[in-house]
């Protein structure tokens, strides 16, 4: 049995290893498409299998039918895993347990000759179980039994894993050899069953007659195979360490640039500054909220395959040395949400830290910002009171402007003018006026305007020095649009810049 996510990431050859096994089971004759299943014989269809494939589906299957032997695999998805399952069954009653070797090396052989790449981190597991059927008339003891399969193994393991071994309800004796942390490693199972349950054996581990599915034993390994596969992968992202650090070093910087602000002024842009390295180690793909909301996803996938993998655990008893292998499992699996939920709590608290700073210096930045804006709002109401101050003055006294009548309608321009673009003004001196293409068109057109008047007033005041006429109207207009444009472009230029 091998099986990989789904969803294969980039650069990952686990597809490509599985479509290997497959043509490792063709030459070995599994060539004959299965009756009544619709899957193709040839090759795994893995066009069937989407992110998130609710119920099994069959990617391929096929069967080898010479003799009494049985061999058959299929390739299926489920929800989040595809996987390959193959059976190779000589059915010879006349050979012992040496026949596990031989078939491992016949597997072995079929695998190279397929030329696939090596198992790669992409893949979930990979288990062989090795079966054995027994007459009642046997006569073994548990550790008569534990040095027979110890001898046969095709694979010492790197444990004293034979010298215990679990029974289960229905009387099966199981061994497990593991060899874990490295992407070919494979997790060998051996399997001794009284003759008389056969029946109930095929069922447990492998198939039953008319039906499609995995299979009690298949569906732990798939789970077992998840939580493994989890484990490797948090422990290489290195855990928690760097974000943390990274973001109580930046939330100290800012929370030393907010302390000092209630002693000396200090520029806001250095506490907008120090503020967004905060911002940054929060949102970006390795900061705090990625981290955090990817160890929450970790956290509920290890809970369900823990579930899943409860549901299908044997009933088992333990006989000889060791713990039982599916207590094992669970409580390696139940360490690993504990652990993430651990670091999960240390990033949440950190990341409390940082979001409380960020809190105080929004606060802050409300604060200046309001008093940038009446100072703003006191200047402009300043300036324009200044001006209609005046002119109401000149109007109430009836003040007679020492001015020909000529220049009073340029005058009057260039005055409405300026005030409309001195607010302007004083928001882009201020730094206050936002910077997009809109609002530099407005400051442009303002100050366009206010050019035109001073040009018309110029050209004016020009014609009429000396006591001379005023100019025609085609010089009047020639000069304000002359410096109406160029006050336009000139603005628009520096407003960019800026």
């Amino acid at each position: 049995m091998a099986f990989a996510p789904t969803d294969s990431e980039i650069e990952n050859n686990s597809r490509e290893y599985l479509a290997s096994l497959w043509r490792a089971c063709r030459s070995l004759g599994m060539t004959e498409p299965i009756p009544g299943v619709s899957a193709p014989a040839d090759r795994i269809d893995f066009g069937l299998a989407r992110s998130a494939t609710s119920e099994l589906t069959l990617l391929a299957a096929a069967e080898r039918t010479a003799g009494d032997s049985l061999y058959s695999a299929f390739a299926f998805a489920d929800h989040d895993v595809v996987g390959v399952v193959a059976l190779l069954a000589p059915n010879d009653t006349t050979r012992d347990l040496t026949q596990w070797s031989d078939l491992d090396a016949e597997w072995n052989a079929a695998v190279a000759a397929a030329h696939g790449p090596a198992p790669s981190w992409g893949m979930l597991g990979e288990f062989r179980v090795f079966e054995a059927l027994y007459d009642r008339g046997l006569g073994l003891g548990d550790r008569d039994m534990c040095d027979l399969v110890h001898r046969h193994a095709p694979r010492p393991g790197s444990e004293a894993w034979w010298t215990g071994f679990d029974r289960t309800e229905q009387g099966f004796a199981v061994w497990r050899s593991d060899t874990t942390g490295a992407p070919e490693a494979v997790t060998d199972l051996y399997v001794l069953a009284p003759a008389r349950q056969e029946a109930a054996l095929d069922e447990w581990a492998w198939a039953v007659e008319g039906r499609h599915g995995l299979r009690p034993l298949a569906r732990y390994l798939l789970q077992l195979s998840k939580i493994r596969y989890q484990h490797l992968r948090y422990e290489a992202s290195g855990a928690s360490n760097t974000p943390l650090d990274e973001s109580d070093e930046r939330t100290t910087r800012l929370l030393r640039e907010l302390e000092y602000t209630t002693r000396h002024p200090v520029p806001l842009e250095r506490v907008l500054k120090a503020s967004a390295l905060v911002d940054e180690a929060q949102f970006r793909p390795q900061g705090l909220l990625w981290t955090i909301t990817r160890q929450r996803q970790l956290s509920r996938s290890l809970s369900l395959a823990v579930a899943n993998m409860r549901l299908h655990t044997p009933d088992t008893r333990r006989r000889g040395k060791g713990t039982s292998w599916t207590v094992t499992d669970l409580a390696e699996g139940e360490w690993l949400i504990r652990q993430v939920e651990d670091d999960r709590l240390h990033l949440e608290a950190v990341r409390e830290r940082a979001e409380g700073v960020r809190t105080a210096v929004s606060a802050l930045v409300e604060r200046e910002l309001a008093r940038h804006r009446g100072w703003l709002t006191l200047i402009q109401t300043s300036v324009l009171g200044a001006v209609l101050t005046a002119l109401t003055a000149v109007q109430a006294m009836q003040y007679e402007v020492p001015m020909r009548k000529a220049l009073q309608s340029p005058v009057i321009a260039a005055v409405s003018a300026l005030a409309l673009a001195l607010p302007l003004a004083v928001l882009r001196l201020a730094g206050a006026s936002p910077a997009t293409r809109r609002y530099r068109w407005l400051d442009s057109g303002a100050a366009g305007l206010f050019g035109a008047a001073l040009g018309w007033l110029a050209a004016t005041g020009w014609g009429i020095s000396g006591g001379g006429e005023p100019p025609t109207a085609a010089w009047t207009i020639s000069a304000a649009l002359l410096t109406g444009l160029t006050t336009f472009l000139g603005t628009y230029v520096l407003t960019r810049r800026s």
